[in-house]
């Protein structure tokens, strides 16, 4: 198996996207999805809201994500916050991370990013988005470590990132595995 026995872990994966805009005042189950990953982005906690309501409380940490992450704050959960919320709750090793089309995208690509960078692999500006240049820095990596070079960041791969990454202190690195 080309994967080195890499498997998918599913979390975070099983999205419910709105099929419209959320707002102040919609009672929704998929508002209640949205009031669970607002709480594992600590932004609120479940204890101050209505289950599957969106109050006032749910409009605040709207707009405390959408004023973290560059977007217009409105309050309302559009398309573009939704997707920014759900790509922000990936944490590197929650996934298999490879180029696709579209771009995987998200705060896991973003530290695989740093990881690649602070070992001495150029992936480019750390944008979160995991295109050519990651694919082909993550390969390298691969190729250099003396691993299965599959162009895939599973758990073997990420192991062996993690580790090399120790070696090299904070910020970029200077590779230590070439």
């Amino acid at each position: 198996d080309r994967r080195q026995g890499q498997t998918t872990v599913t979390s975070g994966d099983c999205r419910i996207y709105p099929d419209k805009e959320l707002t102040f005042g919609d009672n929704f189950a998929v508002v209640g999805d949205l009031q669970r990953r607002l709480r594992d982005a600590k932004l609120l906690y479940l204890s101050l809201v209505q289950a599957e309501i969106f109050c006032e409380v749910t409009k605040s940490a709207v707009e405390e994500l959408q004023r973290r992450r560059g977007l217009l704050v409105s309050g309302v959960c559009d398309k573009a916050t939704w997707l920014t919320l759900v790509e922000s709750s990936f944490h590197l090793g929650d996934r298999l991370n490879y180029l696709t089309s579209p771009l995987q995208r998200g705060d896991d690509v973003a530290e695989l990013q740093e990881l690649l960078a602070r070992t001495g692999f150029d992936c480019g500006r750390v944008d979160g988005y995991l295109g050519k240049q990651t694919a082909d820095s993550l390969t390298d990596f691969q190729r250099n470590y003396g691993l299965v070079t599959d162009g895939i960041c599973g758990p073997i791969t990420l192991q062996a990132l993690r580790r090399a990454s120790r070696h090299s202190g904070n910020g970029p690195g200077v590779g230590i595995v070439r």
